[in-house]
């Protein structure tokens, strides 16, 4: 309802389809059909990418404030499309798309939201960022006992979204998402096997970041 041409919408279109296309080459069926899902991926429309090199949240639409939802980075995460090495015009625009959505902050950042960020981050081979995002959900979501929590920050300040709605939000939750999210992330600084060239040679990164602050990180 608010635009067009989400990179969220495009990203899955493009994913569906590249894997299909594949599957069939592969299983030799379905060959008759294969035509008409190469044109279907070979126009669909670009993504949205603004004057400044990064996504858009739709097509010439973008929202200026902070959101919980990370989805107009799909095609970096939890897709496979844009990553560090990918051209080096498509990752300079991953990386401009990461650094505009740390830029609009984190207030209205929920459980799963720093994981999100982090593993889009990894995926970019922006690792201090990754892990500032990983820190940043621990501080704020992850309770003594070990569980990721969906409620108010527990650090005032940090991630402020569910405290300002009201006290009927006031409940901090165990969320299964949002520790799944935090484990991405550091997944995504650990290991690595992106598929996006599904015909190509399987290419597996053994620490695809590391961050400054690891001084002892071995293979």
């Amino acid at each position: 309802d608010w635009g067009k041409n989400s990179p969220y919408d495009i990203g899955i279109f493009k994913e569906h389809l590249r894997r299909t296309i594949r599957a069939s080459e592969v299983l030799g069926i379905d060959a008759e059909e294969r035509d008409g899902w190469r044109h279907v991926l070979d126009n669909l429309a670009p993504y949205p990418v603004s004057k400044g090199g990064y996504l858009q949240d739709w097509e010439r639409i973008e929202m200026e404030t902070s959101h919980r939802h990370l989805s107009p980075l799909y095609p970096i995460y939890p897709g496979e499309e844009v990553h560090q090495d990918s051209t080096p015009e498509i990752a300079e625009m991953g990386r401009r798309s990461v650094e505009r959505w740390i830029d609009r902050g984190s207030d209205a950042y929920t459980g799963f939201s720093f994981g999100w960020l982090a593993a889009a981050a990894a995926r970019m081979g922006m690792a201090d960022e990754a892990l500032t995002a990983i820190h940043d959900h621990i501080r704020a979501f992850v309770n003594v006992n070990g569980y990721s929590l969906i409620g108010p920050s527990l650090t005032p300040g940090l991630a402020p979204y569910m405290a300002n709605r009201g006290p009927d939000w006031e409940t901090k939750l165990p969320n299964c998402e949002s520790g799944s999210c935090l484990c991405a992330g550091i997944n995504e600084l650990l290991l690595r096997s992106p598929s996006g060239n599904l015909a190509g040679e399987p290419l597996i990164h053994v620490f695809p970041a590391v961050s400054t602050e690891w001084q002892d990180v071995c293979i």
